[in-house]
């Protein structure tokens, strides 16, 4: 049987406990719950970028290695030297503007080895300052 004495006690049963108490305990459940859910939500980015690039590459990927940002979406890694980025799902190659180097600019998705091959051996990005001559 639930019981209040004054604002402050709540009592069920024969056991009275302060509501503060009780309180912190709900709420540092939901604390510890959200904190799982984060530490669930980084583990499954990093499992899911190390599992993709390991298909793509054949190198292992330590998971320790991978930077996540949990609020994006996303993970990043370097694998022989090459940026891997997931973001939302999809896997992109980041690479620097290929003439001055101070931008980066991300692939398209890469879903197998054609895309793979073809954002490293072809793909060249480029800021727009750095844009060839002849396709101003």
């Amino acid at each position: 049987m639930l019981q209040v004495y004054d604002s402050n006690v709540i009592s069920i049963g024969s056991s009275s406990v302060p509501l503060a108490v009780r309180a912190l305990d709900w709420q540092g459940a939901a604390a510890a719950a959200c904190r799982r859910s984060e530490l669930q939500d980084i583990e499954k980015l990093r499992r899911d970028l190390a599992g993709r690039a390991l298909e793509l590459t054949d190198e292992a990927v330590d998971f320790h290695s991978i930077y996540v940002d949990r609020d994006a979406r996303s993970a990043t890694t370097v694998v022989g030297g090459t940026v891997f980025r997931l973001y939302r799902g999809d896997l992109f190659l980041v690479r620097p503007c290929v003439h001055c180097g101070s931008r980066r600019f991300e692939s398209a998705a890469v879903r197998d080895l054609v895309n793979l091959r073809y954002a490293l051996s072809v793909w060249e990005p480029r800021c727009e300052a750095c844009a060839p001559e002849d396709e101003v």
